[in-house]
């Protein structure tokens, strides 16, 4: 380390071996106002035990501040040449905006960083040795629980240079999202419903930050919706925190066979246990795209019948009366 310190004020030195020392600001942005999503859905007195309770369980998804934070520094090569990752740190943040004194070699860079991986439960960061190899990926099974963090990611290139000590600024955006669904069960008479939900990415990679989606004739992952308790309410409420949908205009049949069209963004597939044992099976289909750091909230009523009738008018309803009996039957996940 002295020798290459020695060298980089010669002539003809190659200054890659030099290391100079600079500083990384990290600044985490959140585009989504919890407390405003909620208002603009649940606004009425009688709405307050579900406003709450939503609150309480998005709370430490659309967070102001970053946890862990994972930092990786890649040799800056063409797109068409993937590169290893040259110099990696691991931080606890706990901040919306944090810095970082670090100390690398005088180069050309492309750099990474991800924020929230290590409490999600689901996601983890794979293939990070390589830059346009690093990805956010979720275990490759049907049916998947929530995830239950904010994910957050940010791309910077970057070249540290010899002749002064540089400060570089790298903004952190959300890159998961999250669906809740708020049902008035009231005179219902239903003795259960079950909630899943259905056409999200599987992975996302950091680097050209971009969503993947599973290929036919696989279907996308099925997301285990989270039962939100919301004492005093007459309604159920459901959450999921995932990646984000379809976009509209490349919408595919494969989320599920009751889109024939393919033109449905993602899904809801409802499961209504009746008084007299019987399963009735509503699939809510939305078209307008979960974006990443939205919350999309649907609010619907169940009928007599068992079928989950949506408020919004926009959302496609198909129903399928005594679809199953009690809860022994295979969903096709």
């Amino acid at each position: 380390m002295a020798a290459a310190f020695t060298g980089c004020g010669l002539v003809d030195e190659d200054l890659s071996v030099c290391v100079k020392d600079c500083t990384l600001d990290y600044e985490l942005r959140l585009a989504t106002s919890l407390a405003a999503e909620l208002d603009s859905e649940l606004s009425l007195p009688q709405d307050q035990p579900v406003w709450e309770a939503l609150d309480g369980y998005f709370r430490k998804v659309f967070t102001d501040y970053a946890q862990d934070v994972d930092l990786s520094f890649y040799a800056a090569k063409p797109d068409t040449q993937d590169s290893l990752r040259l110099y990696h740190e691991t931080w606890v943040m706990n901040a919306a905006r944090a810095s970082y004194p670090l100390r690398l070699r005088i180069r050309k860079y492309q750099h990474l960083a991800v924020a929230n991986v290590a409490e999600n439960g689901i996601v983890r960061l794979d293939a990070d040795e390589k830059c346009h190899a690093s990805r956010l990926v979720q275990p490759d099974r049907d049916t998947l629980d929530c995830q239950q963090t904010g994910l957050f990611t940010a791309r910077l290139p970057m070249e540290v240079v010899e002749a002064e000590n540089q400060h570089f600024e790298a903004h952190l955006y959300m890159v998961n999202s999250a669906t809740a669904l708020v049902v008035d069960t009231l005179g219902s008479h239903v003795r259960d419903l079950q909630a899943y939900a259905t056409g999200f990415a599987k992975e996302f990679r950091i680097c050209d930050s971009t969503y993947y989606f599973r290929s036919y004739p696989k279907h996308d992952p099925v997301i285990r919706t989270a039962r939100v308790d919301a004492p005093a309410s007459t309604n159920l409420c459901f959450a999921t925190v995932n990646f984000p949908s379809h976009p509209a205009a490349e919408a595919k049949a494969e989320i599920g066979t009751d889109d024939p069209e393919g033109t449905a963004s993602w899904q809801y597939h409802l499961y209504t246990l009746m008084p007299d044992g019987s399963v009735t099976r509503s699939v809510l289909s939305i078209f307008e795209p979960l974006e990443a750091g939205e919350l999309k909230i649907i609010r619907a009523k169940v009928l007599e019948n068992g079928a989950v009738q949506p408020d919004d008018p926009s959302v496609g309803v198909s129903i399928e009366l005594e679809w199953g009996s009690g809860w022994d039957f295979n969903t096709d996940l």
